[in-house]
Formats: C-alpha cells, sequence, structure tokens
C-alpha cells in the first residue's frame, strides 16, 4: 500500500503551508522563550525541595535506627512542620515586603548550611537526635519564608499571555 504523502498543487499553497507551520511554531518557540526566567527559578526550587525532601526522609530513618522508638520520629516530623505552620502569615507578611530573590537565596543558603553541619557531624561521629531537632526547626522556619516569596516570584516572571501556562507547571512544585 503506498503511503499518501501531501503534495500542493501549486507553489502558492506550499509557500502558504510554509507559513502557517512557521507561525506555530515561532509562537510556541517565542512562549518557551518567554517563560525562560520563570523556568529556570522554578527548575532550581524544585531541585531544592527535591533535596530537602530527600534529606528529610534519610534523617528520619537515622533517627529511627539510633534511637529505635516511634516518639523520637514523631519530635522529628513535629519540628519539621510545626515551624511552618506557626510562621506563615508572619513570613508571609515579610516576604511581600523584602526582596524576594534574596529571601529565597537566604533560605537555600540556610538550608545548604543545615545539610552540610549534619553531613559533618555525621562524617565525625557527633550527630545526635537533638541536633536534628534543632537542625530540622531552623529548616522548617526558612521554609515559612521560602514558600511565599517563590510563589510570589514566580507570578513577576511571566506574562499575562504565559500565566496559564506557568501556573500548571508550577502546580507540580
Amino acid at each position: 500500500m503506498e503511503r499518501y504523502i501531501y503534495r500542493p498543487k501549486s507553489d502558492f499553497a506550499l509557500l502558504n503551508l510554509n507559513k502557517i507551520l512557521r507561525s506555530k511554531v515561532m509562537k510556541q518557540l517565542y512562549k518557551i522563550k518567554e517563560l525562560r526566567s520563570f523556568l529556570i527559578l522554578w527548575g532550581s526550587q524544585a531541585v531544592s525541595s527535591f533535596g530537602t525532601a530527600m534529606t528529610n526522609f534519610a534523617l528520619i530513618i537515622w533517627a529511627y535506627k539510633q534511637q529505635g522508638t516511634v516518639s523520637s520520629i514523631t519530635l522529628l516530623s513535629v519540628c519539621s512542620y510545626l515551624p511552618s505552620i506557626l510562621f506563615c502569615f508572619l513570613a508571609g507578611t515579610l516576604a511581600d515586603r523584602w526582596n524576594k530573590k534574596k529571601i529565597m537565596l537566604i533560605c537555600d543558603f540556610i538550608a545548604a548550611l543545615g545539610t552540610l553541619t549534619v553531613f559533618i557531624l555525621y562524617s565525625t561521629g557527633s550527630l545526635r537526635i537533638c541536633h536534628l531537632y534543632v537542625i530540622n526547626f531552623t529548616l522548617s522556619f526558612m521554609n515559612a519564608f521560602q514558600n511565599p516569596a517563590t510563589y510570589v516570584a514566580g507570578i513577576t516572571y511571566y506574562s499575562k499571555g504565559a500565566f496559564y501556562t506557568s501556573k500548571r507547571v508550577a502546580s507540580f512544585l
């Protein structure tokens, strides 16, 4: 069976088809270019959130191996989530007034310092469960600032035409 290949009857139809294809491709490329800053922000925050989640999971497993009690894991989870819940309204208000990029950078830097501290303490054999409580409390407090700053900063990076596309991408974070 022979495949059907579209062959225009005239050069005018071929030229018109090329214009249509180019305009659709160009619109898609323009939309991606328009979202470039947002995609960089979204990608970096996705990597940061993934790293934080993996660290928290590993710390919970380590804490259970060390203590062998559910209460230590429960207290670790409380230290991981309670500050975000308690300070989210205050942090959201302050994040609206302050520079969003600086807030995100400072919070990511402190998260990296917390992870580095855990690594150093673990490597030297001096990591204790009380260290994890303090570090998780601090990281959760920083997340209370970072989440609203990231949300608001994302809004500033796209135009009205790319609003829905960027909101769909951001919903995965």
